[in-house]
Parts: structure tokens; C-alpha cells; sequence
């Protein structure tokens, strides 16, 4: 009876799995390259804005500096479609940052959900897109706001702006004060400040920190890949980088910051192929300096070329690149534009961010972590508990056999 008893919670246990729940975050190196693809620019700091970025920015600090455009478009070149906003951002805005519906590469707009998610104050702009969806946790000042029916403005502190759709069916809440015309949209002041900041700068944060979590595991897994190509030159210091395909579908180069002080000329991509991910590995913690001139067919691997800062703290793009730059170490700065994603630490614009983002494949990451053990049904844990309890009842019945 005992043994029997035994082999029956042996077997309750066997088919019960406990959930143990994980000291830490999990990182996912192909949900920052889904990142990349998806957005123009991530910063996971300050940004120091003063020109365009065509597609959508997340910010996880404040945006500061001179009149900037978001979301303004490129009729060639794209990114993926997501439901990110046009400009997210952790902390302030300021002082005018305009709002746009570009192209996206032709293929409907950038902003497939056009608006801002802003978690401190957005401190002056234009929303050159109608229904633009705006969540911000401090202050609101703009111009004017054109909304569409049913529409719903959520602003944790005041808001100063003149709202128009004028068939009541739009509401404006504030946590403060509201001044402007509403112009049929229905006004809700007074909400209690800071009313909607699980939605605004909470959400914000958690999503800097686990992009932080991922840039970081995606730039370590792209700099332990093995070389595969080479660079040749010609006069005058003219750098060609020759992208060979290792039998992946992928090549790597990997490169010392030498390379930029080495060459000085024209830097040219030679690939078998304008998709044929191109991951170029640069170690050095810099500071380093792009002075390199594009070929005219270089754009061509916009979308395709990553280079990996893995290890730099600081960088100064003085010419155009061509290609994304992943550097979740690094603060930035550029002169001329920068064709494709840009992920970094730190960044001061002098130069537009144009698309395309990444749009490459991803048989260069690792293969992902098994996922977690399921959680016991209901039913399983009654098992369990049953189990238990016929362990209890047999110890008993055991000791008084012996009494």
C-alpha cells in the first residue's frame, strides 16, 4: 500500500513543472534588430536635435536644441511598418519639434500611427498630420491640433494649444489647466497632475531599459562573429570594402579604428548583393573619427550594412555614412547625414538621419533561449496538492503500523 502510495505522487510530481520567476530581465539581441528596423533614430539618452529625421525616433532622455522634424519622409527608402509612435521620448521636448506623416519609401506614410508618447513637457511644435495620437505626462504648448472624431488628447500637467475638429466628439483631458479654443472638442481640465504617468513616462522608461538590455546584447553577438571579408585600396587611400558571403548568407569584417586613420579617400562597398547583410565590426573605445567620403553606389546598401561600434564611448561622423551605426556605448555626433538606423548612446545632430532603416535578414544572431517552462494549470496544481496530502497520509498510516 505504501509503495503503491509512493509511485502515485512520484508520478503527480513528474508531470508537474513549478514556475520559478527570473532574477532578471531577459535581453533579446532580435528584438533590438526589430527595433533597428522599425525606427530611424533611438537614443538612449539626451539628443541634441537641430535637423530632420526622416522616420520615427524613441528618445529615453530629453530632446533639446534647435527647430527639428520627425517623421518627415523619404520617397525611396523606408522602414518597417510598427505601431510605435512617430516621436517617443522619457524626458522633455523642446523647444519646437515638428510632428509629420512622411513617405515611407513609397509605400504608405512613415508614421503608420502618427503622433507622440512624451513622458515630460513638450515644449512647442507642429502636428503636421491630422489625428495624431498625443500622450504626455507634463505640459502640452503648441500652435494648433487637428483632430479626428473620437479622439482623445491626454496631458498630464497644462495644456496651451488651439484644438480643431468641431464635431464634439473629441475629448482633450489635463491634468492642469487647459487654455486654447476647442473648437468642438471637449474640454476636461483639471484631472489631477501627473494623472496618466503609468501610461506616459512609465512606459517610456521601461521601454528605454529594455532597449538598453537588448542594443547592448546585439552589438556583443554581431562582434564575436568571425571575419569572413576584406578591404583593398587603390591611390589615394581609397578604401573598398569586398562583403563575402562566409556560407551564411551574411559577411562580417571586422576592423580596428586604425582603418580610419589609415584611409582617407573614398570609401566603397563591393557586395554580391544590395541584401546581403554586411556586419562591420569596429573595436576601440575611440574616440574615433569617420572622415571617409561614400561612393555614389554605396547608398544602394543603406539598408543592408550594420556598423557595429561595440566597444566606442565616442564618436564624430564628419562625412556621410552609409549604413546604420549601432554604438549603445557611444555619444555621437554628425556633419552630414547618416543613411540608415542609428542606435547610440548619446547623440548631438548636426546632420539629417535619412532612411532606410535596417531591413536585412538575421541569420548572424544566435539561436534564441528556449522559452520558459509552462505555467501548471489549475487542475495540475490540485495534483500536486493531492499528492501532498497522500504523502502526509501514508507517513501517518506508517507510523502507526509500527507502534
Amino acid at each position: 500500500m505504501i509503495v503503491q502510495t509512493k509511485r502515485t505522487v512520484l508520478a503527480v510530481l513528474a508531470g508537474t513543472t513549478l514556475l520559478s520567476t527570473p532574477a532578471h530581465a531577459v535581453v533579446d539581441a532580435s528584438a533590438a534588430l526589430q527595433a533597428m528596423r522599425e525606427l530611424n533614430l533611438i537614443v538612449l539618452d539626451d539628443l541634441v536635435a537641430g535637423h530632420e529625421t526622416e522616420g520615427k525616433a524613441f528618445i529615453g532622455g530629453n530632446v533639446t536644441g534647435n527647430t527639428s522634424n520627425f517623421g518627415i519622409g523619404n520617397a525611396t527608402q523606408g522602414a518597417a511598418v510598427s505601431t510605435r509612435r512617430t516621436l517617443t521620448v522619457g524626458g522633455n521636448v523642446g523647444p519646437t519639434m515638428n510632428i509629420n506623416q512622411g513617405s515611407n519609401g513609397g509605400s504608405g506614410n512613415v508614421a503608420t500611427v502618427p503622433g507622440v508618447l512624451i513622458g515630460g513637457n513638450y515644449a512647442g511644435g507642429n502636428f503636421n498630420v491630422t489625428g495624431a495620437a498625443i500622450d504626455i505626462g507634463g505640459n502640452f504648448s503648441t500652435g494648433n491640433v487637428n483632430l479626428v472624431n473620437g479622439q482623445t488628447v491626454n496631458v498630464g500637467g497644462n495644456i496651451t494649444a488651439n484644438m480643431n475638429g468641431g464635431n464634439n466628439s473629441q475629448t482633450v483631458k489635463a491634468g492642469g489647466s487647459i487654455s486654447g479654443n476647442a473648437n468642438g472638442a471637449v474640454f476636461l481640465a483639471n484631472q489631477g497632475i501627473g494623472w496618466n504617468a503609468a501610461s506616459t513616462s512609465q512606459v517610456v522608461a521601461a521601454e528605454r531599459l529594455k532597449l538598453d538590455g537588448d542594443l547592448k546584447a546585439l552589438s556583443l553577438a554581431l562582434s564575436g562573429l568571425a571575419n569572413t571579408s576584406n578591404v583593398t585600396s587603390t591611390g589615394f587611400n581609397n578604401p573598398t570594402i569586398n562583403g563575402i558571403d562566409g556560407g551564411s548568407g551574411f559577411a562580417v569584417l571586422n576592423l580596428t579604428p586604425a582603418f580610419f586613420t589609415t584611409y582617407a579617400g573614398q570609401l566603397t562597398y563591393n557586395l554580391p548583393s544590395t541584401t546581403l547583410p554586411l556586419i562591420v565590426n569596429v573595436s576601440g573605445t575611440g574616440p574615433i573619427t569617420w572622415g571617409l567620403n561614400p561612393a555614389g553606389t554605396n547608398k544602394n546598401y543603406n539598408q543592408s550594412v550594420i556598423w557595429n561600434f561595440f566597444e566606442a564611448t565616442s564618436i564624430a561622423f564628419t562625412t556621410m555614412v552609409n549604413g546604420s551605426v549601432l554604438a549603445p556605448y557611444a555619444s555621437i555626433s554628425n556633419n552630414t547625414p547618416i543613411e540608415g538606423s542609428v542606435a547610440v548612446r548619446a547623440f548631438n545632430q548636426g546632420g539629417e538621419v535619412h532612411l532606410g532603416t535596417y531591413n536585412g535578414g538575421d541569420s548572424f544572431l544566435p539561436s534564441p533561449p528556449p522559452p520558459p517552462p509552462p505555467v501548471p494549470e489549475p487542475a495540475s496544481w490540485l495534483m500536486l496538492i493531492a499528492g501532498f496530502g497522500l504523502v502526509g497520509a501514508a507517513m501517518r498510516q506508517r507510523q502507526r503500523s509500527f507502534a
